[in-house]
């Protein structure tokens, strides 16, 4: 879906996007088009055609539009607005980075609004955590659960099992024995046993992480055969329900817990992606080149902005920023 269109494009867009697209995702292409500056008149006739047409169509420019009144999104649009005035004055790569910047701005209002409307996830959630955020939890039976940034669990205690399903996140259990009730925790097919001990459990993407700190835990899903896992030991299952399992130094893997960040010889995007689960907004890796870079070193989770001027001053990298919650890597 390009969101740098020019002349009559924008309509071709709408029907190139076929019928996965809704409302909310066309609703976006216009107001993209709208924040350029460069909409011809044709275009505004058909956005309002576009717009008038259902009830559907106005509800969803109308979000949009309220979405983009929250305060750093204001900021940036009046930083893209500068940068377009511009834009003709250029080189063609320069102009690009301005449509790239408008981009990314879209993208951080399609965050917003998948935060916003993340509705499965709140009903089933018995508690959840907002980004930045950690809770502790005291369960039934007195086990107790470390929600991480952006995580949500459900809890199920029947007389013969203990359950609970992580439905997004990171949380650490350390469980009160009790072996005539086994501890479950539940994720996306993998299901891990415990009687006391404590764990972490982790999704991201399609990969489902078991780590254990103390004790024993047993590790299954529907496609792969039981592993048991001891202390500083992890079970990786992958999109295809495959286990495998790994050492790992538990300090790093619990340095969350102390609000810190320990990476060693970490990748540079994969170093961006774990500050993003702590951001709460849009930062993004546009030169290739920079994807490879070997980052070690622990970092504050207080203030995730201050982590990212940090590594500016340690590697070969361009920061640009607008607003705190707007950060581009180039």
């Amino acid at each position: 879906m390009s969101l740098t269109m020019t002349d009559d494009r924008s309509q071709d867009e709408m029907d190139s996007m076929g019928s996965p697209a809704g409302p909310s995702d066309e609703a976006i292409v216009w107001f993209a088009r709208l924040s350029s500056g460069e909409m011809t008149d044709r275009e505004r006739t058909k956005f309002w055609e576009w717009r008038n047409h259902s009830a559907d169509h106005e509800q969803a420019f109308v979000e949009i539009c309220r979405l983009w009144d929250k305060p750093e999104l204001m900021e940036a649009a009046g930083a893209l607005a500068g940068l377009g005035t511009q834009a003709e004055s250029r080189s063609i790569p320069e102009r690009h980075w301005v449509r790239a910047l408008v981009a990314a701005v879209v993208l951080l209002i399609v965050s917003a609004v998948a935060y916003q409307f993340d509705v499965p996830i709140r009903f089933q959630a018995d508690w959840l955590t907002a980004v930045g955020e950690r809770q502790t939890i005291t369960l039934a039976d007195e086990s107790t659960v470390i929600l991480n940034t952006n995580s949500a669990i459900a809890s199920n205690y029947r007389p013969d099992s203990r359950r609970v399903q992580l439905l997004k996140g990171e949380a650490m259990f350390k469980v009160q024995p009790d072996a005539t009730r086994p501890f479950l925790v539940e994720h996306g097919g993998l299901v891990a046993r415990a009687v006391g001990t404590a764990f972490v459990v982790r999704e991201s993407g399609n990969i489902t992480h078991v780590s254990v700190v103390e004790g024993v835990v047993s590790v299954e899903s529907s496609t792969a055969s039981q592993v048991t896992l001891e202390a500083g030991q992890r079970a990786i299952m992958n999109a295809d329900g495959k286990i495998s399992v790994q050492s790992i130094d538990t300090d790093v893997t619990l340095a969350w817990l102390q609000g810190r960040l320990v990476f060693e010889n970490t990748p540079f995007v994969q170093v961006i992606e774990e500050i993003s689960r702590y951001h709460g907004g849009y930062i993004g890796v546009w030169n290739p080149s920079l994807a490879g870079l070997a980052v070690s070193g622990t970092y504050n989770l207080s203030n995730p902005t201050t982590i990212l001027a940090t590594l500016t001053k340690t590697l070969p990298v361009q920061m640009t920023r607008i607003t705190d919650r707007f950060v581009v890597f180039r």
